[in-house]
């Protein structure tokens, strides 16, 4: 195994603050840079990207009966 780095001794919660000063620009650059890009490529539409979210089913039966079942049969399917 590659290691690159050794013995790295960190103190992380001496240095939290420093951490989250870097780590919260970082994170607001990341969310924004997608609505940013949609605002300079499509400036007055959503074209750039699908906001919406779609669900579908893995599988899907289709049925065809003779007759239409009893409501009774119906509601036991449920």
């Amino acid at each position: 195994m590659i290691q690159f780095f050794k013995d790295v001794k960190i103190d992380w919660l001496a240095n939290r603050r420093k951490f989250i000063a870097v780590s919260i620009p970082a994170h607001a650059r990341g969310l924004s840079s997608p609505q940013s890009f949609r605002q300079w490529k499509h400036p007055n539409g959503t074209e750039a990207f699908n906001l919406g979210v779609d669900f579908k089913a893995a599988l899907l039966f289709t049925a065809k009966f003779k007759q239409r079942p009893s409501a009774e049969a119906n509601s036991r399917l449920r």
